[in-house]
């Protein structure tokens, strides 16, 4: 399983010559409830990409990236938000050092829902600007279809994935239960934005905390590790696949 970190010097050059493709896993560090770890978002990403390359030796995970944009959980006592600006250049400045040792399959690995525009928009002005052509995917967005069929009865509003739900605590409690268990299950079902906005599929930047006092948004009460554990191995199976295909592609 290489590990970018971990590897000498030669045995960098040996990746790029290679072909491996680089998946760096992308987070934060914000609340997750009364019960979840702050780092959730980062180690998902880390967790998924590393046993994705346990299967496949040519995936070389880069460092994981665990500062993020959370401006919406800023005021949680644990979260640690940069600015936009901040973030976006830090993660041009991680990606021209991953391009210029001769890395031409890179791939942001995201965890977290806040910073999926932004992702977008850095990647796309690495293209623009630099030339340097890169995938930004989320580990959510690999098994949208299948949190819904697990978890029919959290009736989420808004995005599937949640914050600190069903979803996050299954996944957490499959992987390290004793980390999972640190205060109270919550259940927050309201709306993530005003319904004014959300019925014309507008978009506005609500403080959590005017939405739900624990921080939560789904049902957490409805986790359980064995559905945690099938979300974990689809996520690694499609990430394998995605990694086979980017190095196969034009």
């Amino acid at each position: 399983m290489p590990i970018w970190q971990e590897l000498s010097w030669p045995r960098i050059k040996e990746c790029a010559e290679k072909g491996c493709v680089v998946i760096i896993p992308i987070g934060v560090i914000e609340q997750h409830g009364h019960h979840l770890p702050l780092d959730t978002d980062a180690f998902f990403a880390q967790e998924m990409a590393r046993a994705a390359a346990r299967r496949d030796p040519e995936i070389l995970v880069g460092p994981t990236v665990p500062f993020g944009f959370t401006p919406s959980n800023k005021n949680f006592p644990g979260s640690i938000s940069l600015t936009a600006g901040t973030w976006s250049a830090l993660i041009r400045e991680i990606v021209r050092s991953v391009h210029r040792h001769g890395f031409t399959r890179i791939a942001l690995f995201n965890g977290h829902g806040g910073q999926v525009a932004l992702s977008r928009a850095t990647v796309s002005a690495l293209q623009d600007e630099e030339g340097i052509r890169i995938v930004v995917l989320n580990w959510f967005g690999l098994v949208n279809d299948d949190m819904d069929r697990l978890f029919p009865d959290e009736n989420m509003p808004g995005g599937r994935v949640g914050h600190a739900g069903a979803v996050e605590t299954s996944i957490n409690q499959f992987l390290r239960g004793e980390l999972a268990a640190q205060g109270s299950l919550e259940t927050h079902l309201g709306p993530q934005m005003p319904d004014f906005v959300r019925r014309v599929g507008g978009y506005v930047q609500t403080p959590r905390e005017d939405l739900s006092p624990s921080g939560v948004m789904g049902d957490s009460t409805l986790a359980t590790p064995e559905k945690g554990g099938e979300l974990f191995e689809l996520c690694v199976e499609r990430l394998c696949e995605f990694a086979r295909e980017y190095r196969e592609a034009e």
